[in-house]
């Protein structure tokens, strides 16, 4: 479909330069459809050479290489009550691997210094069965709060789970007692690293799996090899082994010698106040929900719980130490919230000084309540538990429980399906056709078997949903409606084409529903250590304190003002800052501005969330100081028009801009000076489906070429490939930035063109180079048919998009929101254009935000000591790690400073790959009339796609208007520029 009419690209029915249909194009028109319909029918032969594999009545078919498919393989195993141990220092280090044995804490070790390598050791098996792998382990300081493995067996993965396991690091709060600032809210506590030795099993972190790992030994030789992923770590110890199960509550009362209950009172922990915890999320929070909380306050942050969303992975473990002042029999309650997971429970496994005493504590169930609960282990009859006087703990670990094994069986059947899904599609494309029979049972053996064996699936887990809470809960009710579906799709093959979007929809929710279940969100308040007899504590509060705790809430909500984040008063060091952002992350700075910034200047700040009105607020004369995390255009605009304070007289901008890759500050520059200084710096990559890709016989593209011959194969079997693309209304215009927009920046970086001319007086866009990107570009949507408007992540997700190129950031949505998909897909460079010399050129343009100080601050010095230090390092990294602590993975933070990046939880491959990528990008500056470029741009995109312009004619006319708007803007700011004078 080139070329068909005067040599212009035209879409299949659309019109020619002549406003008509001509004969040549309809001619094509007719034999491209004959075309399609014939690759319709070889899709289905395809599908039929390898029909659908059927499954059994209720039959359970696991991902061939997973963990659940690898203990299927070998349920048969015994589990032999014997240890393995292997003598660490016998490893023998990979090739350039950089581990050596060191003392470390007392111990000789296996020391991974660098995080990387890998070490190997040889051991025999006299018994073979499964065995559990335990280590003995020291973290090593590091910037990096990720401790990452890979294990494997006689050179093999014996499961991909193995590639990457991770092992904890331990935490404490600083203090118990919490400072305040000045409007009386309590500042969240640092958290220090406790570095101890540590021995742990291998296990499912995301809960699929309950317990260890447990790995497959023969009799005889084996070769186990430890490979560091993002590991600074000592390995001082290594076992193989099988623990006994933990004996019932029955027979531990009968193994404790009698002892009266101690008359003494409750021992009451304060839940917040931990003693360990192994992971930064782990930090007290707030609760204002109820006055029984403890302590409690209607209008003021008040640290009172710890747990909440951020207390859902079996590697969350917290430990409270608590003091038994007489021997005797104890009984363990717990005021807690769980409101999270609506109609079922939340497990945890309680430890006693280290132990499971009994089998009641390996999984304590806790219902569901909309209010604040009370929970005492063994309920209605209390167990009864022996402690001697002295120091106890108590260690708590999420853990999924019963719902382990059905969490499995319906990720199984989630995969399943989406392969179902693609099998469909392939035949009847995203959008079928409602008047046709694809006759998709012939066409995919197997189908109805399927459908019907998985609809027997999900109704049999449901109904052990319901048997282990007492309901399915509403969290569960898409289990019902799935089955319903796929049994209505046996009953009538025929109407599955007009309900694939349906169809599609409840696969997506199925899979919400593992992610759901799998996070165990728990808010603890307090735990009591009671002597048996004793009443607990009264923990619900009545509806009177209710009533007037709400009603002095209400009364302070009048008073509060919620876009101030604490503030320092007023004074001759004290500066106004404005962030653009939510609260969480106002709040975190506002927190290491009290503990860092504050105290080593001296220099008050007061700190807003900046919801709109910063302009209106700098013509007024009542603006901020400095504003942070602001449009990647803001800082020139704002220069234009004398508002801003140039950065580089500043003492240390040198050093600060040395942290930036070389472009970096290409935007914020403007006549001979720097505005501004960024935050946050993104770029795009390639993301693709390893599985749908295998399938097909497709490998990672390389080149843009490369991408069109697999988006053929692609287009053949009814999928497609996802570019970014955003339509800019005016505020996008002018804050976002062209980078971040769409790919022609991108194009005109790899063919060497640029966006402006080398005096940033004219664009390059009338030069030969950036036609042919412009061409290349729209063909992209208009000659190969990639759609404009897409969802990346749904579309990604089921297999409809399997090559999506995008923000890097979006790694951390499929990692933490697509656990069906997890260990099917890779991040990889963008493609790029192929070099004279037979190089390829991967650069990229970039987009993020940045920060600036304002003309009219009386305190320049003090607001850039802010700037500098809000920008450095160790602050960017501090304030990325904790924002992870708070909005987990998804909300990872991608600093623009360099080294800062590197310690986010990255592994070791992706940090690698990323910062290849890096060194592509190639920031674009932005100029006085630069938000006209890049509407404009957008505007001849749109006239190529919508209206079949010309490409030429289009862009040149376009390109006219751009050029007589950057001139009247440089007439227009020649004064505030200092022209002409």
């Amino acid at each position: 479909m080139r070329r068909l009419c005067k040599k212009t690209l035209i879409r299949p029915g659309a019109l020619c330069q002549a406003g008509r249909f001509c004969g040549a194009h309809a001619f094509f028109q007719q034999r491209f459809l004959v075309l399609s319909r014939l690759l319709i029918v070889f899709a289905a032969l395809l599908l039929a050479i390898s029909p659908f594999s059927a499954q059994g009545e209720g039959e359970i078919v696991y991902r061939e290489s997973s963990y659940p498919a690898y203990a299927q393989r070998h349920a048969g195993m015994e589990k032999p009550l014997e240890e393995i141990a292997i003598d660490v220092l016998s490893g023998v280090p990979g090739e350039d691997s950089q581990c050596s044995i060191q003392a470390v804490d007392g111990r000789e070790a296996y020391v991974w210094s660098e995080g990387r390598g890998e070490v190997s050791w040889t051991f025999h098996v006299e018994t073979a069965g499964l065995y559990a792998l335990e280590v003995t382990y020291y973290a090593l300081e590091s910037n990096s709060s990720l401790l990452e493995l890979s294990v494997s067996l006689d050179g093999e993965l014996p499961f991909t789970e193995a590639e990457q396991l991770q092992l904890t690091r331990l935490y404490r709060d600083e203090t118990t007692a919490y400072a305040h600032d000045t409007i009386g809210n309590d500042i969240r506590p640092r958290q220090l690293e406790i570095f101890d030795w540590q021995a742990k099993t291998f296990h499912d972190v995301d809960g699929y799996i309950n317990g260890s790992y447990l790995f497959a030994l023969e009799a005889g030789k084996h070769v186990l090899t430890i490979q560091g992923i993002r590991a600074p770590v000592a390995i001082g110890g290594i076992r193989f082994y099988n623990a006994e199960q933990p004996i019932s509550y029955a027979e531990y009362a009968q193994g404790v010698s009698a002892a009266a209950s101690p008359d003494i009172s409750c021992v009451v922990i304060e839940a917040e106040h931990a003693f360990t915890k192994t992971s930064l999320q782990l930090y007290p929070i707030c609760d204002r929900s109820d006055p029984k909380t403890s302590p409690s306050d209607p209008i003021a942050k008040k640290l009172n719980s710890i747990g909440g969303e951020n207390w859902s992975n079996s590697d969350q473990s917290i430990t409270w130490e608590f003091d038994v002042p007489e021997d005797g029999f104890y009984k363990i309650a717990f005021r807690y919230l769980q409101n999270y997971l609506r109609g079922m429970m939340v497990y945890r496994q309680i430890e006693i000084d280290g132990e499971i005493l009994f089998s009641e504590m390996d999984q304590m169930p806790f219902p569901y309540g909309v209010s604040w609960q009370c929970k005492t282990l063994g309920d209605t009859e209390p167990c009864a538990i022996y402690l001697t006087k002295g120091r106890h703990t108590i260690t708590l670990t999420p853990t999924t429980g019963e719902l382990a094994r059905l969490m499995a069986n319906v990720d199984s059947i989630v995969s399943s399906l989406n392969m179902l899904y693609r099998r469909i599609i392939m035949i009847t494309g995203t959008s079928p056709d409602m008047y046709r029979d694809y006759f998709l049972q012939e066409s995919i053996p197997g189908m109805i078997d399927t459908m019907r064996a998985l609809a027997a699936g999900l109704r049999s887990t449901e109904a052990e949903v319901r048997q282990i809470t007492g309901n399915s809960g509403t969290e569960a009710a898409s289990l019902l409606r799935m089955a319903e579906q796929l049994e209505s799709f046996c009953e009538k093959p025929n109407t599955i084409p007009t309900r694939l979007t349906t169809f599609r929809d409840n696969i997506i929710s199925l899979s919400t529903w593992v992610l759901t279940v799998s996070k165990q969100s728990l808010l603890l308040d307090t735990l009591y250590i009671c002597p048996i007899d004793q009443e607990l504590p009264d923990m619900q509060a009545s509806f009177g304190e209710t009533l007037a705790y709400q009603g002095e809430a209400l009364i302070g909500s009048f008073t509060t003002d919620y876009e101030t984040v604490g503030n320092a008063g007023e004074g001759d060091r004290v500066i106004t800052v404005w962030i653009s952002s939510g609260r969480d992350q106002a709040e975190v700075l506002k927190e290491l501005i009290d503990s860092s910034f504050s105290q080593e200047t001296g220099i008050g700040v007061n700190l807003s969330i900046m919801q709109s009105g910063l302009m209106q607020a700098v013509m007024a004369g009542i603006g901020p100081d400095v504003v942070i995390m602001v449009g990647h255009g803001d800082p020139v605009n704002y220069a234009l028009r004398g508002a801003l304070l140039p950065l580089e007289n500043f003492d240390g901008f040198d050093e600060v801009i040395s942290g930036y890759m070389p472009t970096a500050m290409e935007p914020y520059a403007w006549n001979g000076h720097y505005w501004g200084l960024p935050n946050t710096q993104n770029f795009y990559m390639m993301f693709y489906r390893t599985d749908i890709f295998e399938e097909l016989g497709l490998s990672a593209p390389e080149t843009w070429d490369d991408m069109l011959l697999a988006a053929e194969v692609l287009q053949r079997n009814n999928m497609n490939i996802g570019l970014p693309y955003t339509s800019l209304d005016a505020y996008a215009s002018v804050s976002t930035g062209i980078g971040g927009a769409t790919l022609f920046p991108t194009l005109l970086l790899q063919n060497e063109v640029g966006l402006y001319t080398d005096d940033r007086l004219h664009t390059t866009l009338s030069t030969p180079g950036a036609l042919e990107a412009f061409k290349q570009w729209t063909a992209f949507y208009t000659q190969y048919g990639f759609p404009l408007y897409k969802d990346d992540f749904n579309r990604f997700r089921t297999g409809e998009m399997p090559l999506v190129i995008t923000s890097y950031t979006f790694y951390n949505q499929l990692k933490i929101a697509a656990p069906d998909i997890r260990n099917l897909w890779e991040m990889a460079l963008i493609p790029g254009t192929k070099q004279a010399d037979g190089t390829v050129n991967h650069a990229t343009a970039a987009f993020g935000t940045a920060g600036m100080i304002f003309s009219t601050t009386k305190l320049p010095e003090e607001a850039w000591a802010f700037l500098r230090w809000w920008n450095e390092e160790e602050t960017q990294t501090e304030y990325g790690r904790q924002i992870e602590n708070i909005l987990g993975a998804a909300g990872r933070y991608n600093p623009a400073n360099v080294e800062s990046m590197k310690t986010m939880p990255w592994s070791g491959d992706e940090v690698e790959l990323i910062l290849s990528q890096w060194e592509w990008v190639q920031e674009l500056p932005e100029l006085p009339g630069s938000y006209y470029v890049s509407r404009n741009i957008d505007n001849a995109f749109k006239e190529v796609y919508y209206q079949n312009g010309n490409c030429r004619e289009t862009l040149n006319y376009w390109t006219r208007q751009i050029e007589a708007e950057l001139e009247r803007k440089r007439i227009e700011f020649a004064p505030a520029a200092g022209e002409g004078e």
